[in-house]
């Protein structure tokens, strides 16, 4: 799912670039990018098949739809769901 990753020179922050079909997420650990604990929501077509590529096994039912979230370990996170249909 990584399509890329750029430093300036080894030691200074990682920018990547990762992707699931036509969809790509830019992630930065630049300063100033964005503060811990920052939440990015993403509808998909299909949250099954996304939780089965990123391993997880349990999705939500919210009133706005079915979703799950995955954090890193600075925790940022990222809420991925199927609006209601």
């Amino acid at each position: 799912m990584k399509e890329w990753e750029h430093r300036f020179e080894p030691g200074l922050p990682l920018y990547v670039a990762i992707a699931l079909g036509d969809t790509q997420l830019h992630l930065s650990e630049h300063t100033g990018d964005a503060q811990c604990g920052t939440l990015v929501y993403l509808y998909v077509d299909d949250v099954d098949a996304v939780a089965a590529a990123l391993g997880v096994t349990a999705i939500d039912e919210m009133p706005w739809g079915r979703d799950f979230e995955v954090a890193d370990l600075d925790g940022n996170r990222l809420r991925i769901g199927t609006a209601p249909g």
